[in-house]
């Protein structure tokens, strides 16, 4: 049966969340507040994301395999392109080795078999692998296929749609509503390359204030 399943089904699996109670191989309860968004570039299936483990958040990299042996056999224990990973997230925890960067670093495991919401065979008759993870822009405007085109773009705008509403959820936890919005309206203006400037410039206003 785990030849069956690849580490495309695992992403899908991590990314919708069909997992409850989630412990890591440390026994720490672990909870998702976001599962980070689809890595195209070498190095880690999922970048920024998000979770608590024992109610200590923690933000980064999530790398995915279906067994937890595969760190090891692919190699990434001596690559540091892998140092920014936080965990790593397998189906099966077949090795007792601890995870091990390139940095010296060690990092927690979960694996997601015990803590499926549905069983495996059910999760993967309604999965759609089609769109886990994201085909690269080039890939999927490659083809003139409309269907394939449309299938990229409704999964990024969901996907960015959630990564928004995450981060603004946790900022109004810590801050005031009205703080957050025009910390959000100033990083939207600031666009791809100054968001952070623009960030910066609402907290320096805020303290002249």
């Amino acid at each position: 049966m785990k030849a069956e399943f690849s580490e495309k089904f695992i992403a899908h699996i991590w990314q919708r969340q069909l997992v409850t109670n989630l412990v890591t191989d440390a026994g720490e309860q672990l909870q998702i507040i976001y599962p980070g968004r689809v890595s195209h570039d070498s190095g880690c299936d999922f970048q920024d994301a998000i979770f608590t483990i024992d109610g200590k958040v923690i933000k980064g990299d999530v790398e995915i395999h279906v067994k937890s042996s595969q760190w090891y056999s692919h190699g990434h224990h001596q690559d540091p392109k892998y140092n920014s990973i936080v965990l790593h997230v397998v189906m099966w925890h077949d090795s007792q080795c601890p995870i091990l960067l390139q940095n010296g670093k060690t990092v927690s495991t979960i694996y997601l078999n015990p803590f499926l919401s549905s069983s495996l065979n059910e999760l993967g008759h309604q999965a759609d692998l089609s769109r886990y993870p994201l085909p690269s822009c080039p890939e999927a405007t490659g083809h003139p296929n409309r269907e394939s085109l449309n299938k990229l773009l409704d999964a990024a705008g969901e996907e960015r749609f959630v990564a928004k509403i995450t981060s603004f959820q946790k900022a109004l936890v810590e801050e005031e509503a009205g703080q957050v919005l025009f910390r959000g309206i100033a990083r939207a203006l600031g666009y791809a390359k100054n968001t952070e400037p623009f960030e910066e410039l609402t907290i320096d206003y805020s303290s002249a204030s």
